[in-house]
């Protein structure tokens, strides 16, 4: 691959990156600090440290969407926004009539996290529609899965991040 094909590689990756950073930023409240070039720019720099251990662009695509998670989280760790309300994220729970729901960034990371050890497939998909704002359609072609599995997925993830929400508050 010459230095031109790697530099267009590059841009398209970054442009794929940006984009994403664009959609989780849109959760964020409306005075965050934090731009979505910045969010793309530190996802694409530590991606770019790990750019030979996926098995194709669609692994990729789900390592960039938890890439610019934990760029918004480990920025509300720095900024130490535990303090009640100044994390809070908006999280849209498909398939659900409710308006989106304010969740401090922290509490949802944390719940994710738990998540991803009783079922990955849950907190993968949730992840990805969450703060990559992508559709069943998408996932279910990235994932290999049919659509209806994919909401069956989803539906499983929501209902347990409701369950756990309704602790914390």
């Amino acid at each position: 691959m010459g230095v031109e094909d790697t530099a267009a590689r590059a841009e398209r990756l970054y442009d794929q990156i940006k984009a994403i950073a664009i959609k989780a930023m849109t959760n964020e409240r409306p005075d965050h600090t934090l731009q979505p070039t910045a969010v793309a720019s530190e996802a694409f720099l530590r991606l770019s440290e790990h750019r030979d251990s996926w098995d194709s662009d669609e692994h990729f695509m789900f390592a960039v969407v938890s890439t610019v998670r934990r760029v918004l989280v480990d920025y509300a760790k720095r900024r130490g926004r535990l303090k009640r309300g100044g994390g809070w994220v908006r999280v849209e729970f498909p398939d659900h009539a409710e308006q989106p729901t304010a969740f401090d960034v922290l509490v949802l990371d944390d719940l994710l996290q738990q998540l991803a050890e009783r079922d990955r497939e849950a907190a993968v998909v949730f992840e990805a529609t969450v703060f990559g704002g992508m559709n069943d359609q998408r996932i279910a072609m990235i994932m290999d899965r049919d659509e209806d599995e994919i909401r069956r997925i989803r539906r499983r993830a929501r209902a347990w991040l409701a369950s756990m929400l309704s602790q914390v508050s």
